[in-house]
Parts: C-alpha cells; structure tokens; sequence
C-alpha cells in the first residue's frame, strides 16, 4: 500500500502544480488513499520530493533533478512494477497502460531511465507514451519494461 500510495504521490507531483500537504492529502482521497499529514511528510521526505518556485508565484512540490546515487534503479522498477498494467510499441512509439493517475509518475521514470535511444514522453491520466529514435530502440524500451513488470 506503501508504495501505491508513493506513487500515486509522484504521479500528482509530476502532472500538476501541487502546492500543499493539504492539496495531495485530498489528491490521494480522491484516488481512494487515506493518509495524515505526517504520512504524506514521510512519504515526501523519502521520496526527496522538494519545493520549488512555480512558474506563476509561491512554491509548488517538485521531482528531484536526478534520483539519489544507488536507489535509481530499484525505484525505477518499483514505479513500474506498481504503476504500468501493460505496454506494447507501434513504429518508434511505446505506449503504456497504467493504473489511473500513475501515468506521469510511469514517464518520469522513463524520462530517469535517461535512454540516448528515448526523445521523450508524454503523460496522460492512465496512458504514457514514449518516442523513441526509431523502431528498434522502441522494442528495447518495451522489452526493458516488460522485464521491470514481470
């Protein structure tokens, strides 16, 4: 449930301007999570999820710029493993199913995974996509997922 819950944060964190406890508190409500405060605190402290200044004024929660040294990898798999139901890759593009709310938090791992082969990818609520340099680094990409999931 911990990692669910984790998640589901990464995934508000990353698709939206959250800017309080109180705003992931009621985003994770919404996603049929009850936490406190001081979980949600623990959660953002182990997840190394900062403020920053946002774009119109005040602060916002952030990702961090890059994970921390030795947990890049394990997390990236837990993402995935917890967020992704399936992806398939059509040409250069890889699509990927995800629980409801879990598709930025997915594409931000992805964006992690810093692939030279990945030009970049974009995340709906259940859906992500990644556009890769070609057809032959999409089905790597699909096949190193497929083997986090498994």
């Amino acid at each position: 449930m911990k990692r669910q819950r984790q998640n589901a944060i990464l995934g508000m964190v990353s698709g939206g301007e959250i800017g309080t406890q109180e705003a992931l508190l009621e985003g994770l409500k919404q996603r049929g999570f009850e936490a406190t405060q001081a979980t949600v605190s623990r959660d953002l402290r182990e997840l190394r999820i900062v403020k920053s200044p946002a774009p119109g004024g005040g602060y916002q929660y952030a990702l961090p710029e890059t994970p921390a040294a030795g947990t890049a990898s394990a997390r990236l798999s837990a993402v995935m493993r917890e967020a992704v139901n399936g992806c398939d890759c059509a040409g250069n593009l890889v699509v990927v199913k995800t629980m409801p709310g879990l598709a930025p938090a997915t594409c931000y791992a992805i964006d992690a995974m810093n692939r030279p082969g990945v030009l970049g990818t974009l995340a709906g609520e259940d859906t992500g996509l990644a556009v890769c340099r070609d057809d032959r680094e999409a089905a790597a990409l699909r096949d190193e997922i497929l083997a986090m999931i498994r």
